[in-house]
């Protein structure tokens, strides 16, 4: 299964990715961005005994936040620690996607 084709994944890094860490945090995403990344993450959640499916809009978001933080830690190389780490964003992503309908406006 293929993730985001090549042109959204170049759009998701100029709207997105070079605006911060911030900017990739499920809350902060705006709602285009969010259901097509909860997308992806529930495709990721139900492929995941697939190793060969992984979303890279889900590893870049999880790259630029790990390389903020203090000590730089870079996305890891072993596939288990990758693995929990994008497994993590895809489901406070689909959190997000779920709260968000009931929040007062």
């Amino acid at each position: 299964m293929d993730c985001l084709e090549a042109g959204l994944l170049t759009r998701f890094n100029s709207e997105i990715l070079r605006q911060g860490t911030e900017a990739v945090r499920p809350h902060n995403l705006p709602a285009y961005w969010l259901n097509l990344l909860v997308d992806e993450a529930e495709t990721y959640l139900q492929e995941r005994t697939d190793r060969r499916y992984i979303c890279l809009a889900l590893v870049a978001s999880q790259d630029l936040v790990r390389r903020t933080q203090p000590g730089h830690a870079p996305v890891p190389g072993e596939l288990a620690q990758l693995d929990r780490l994008v497994r993590d964003y895809a489901l406070q992503l689909v959190a997000e996607r779920d709260i968000r309908p009931r929040q007062c406006v």
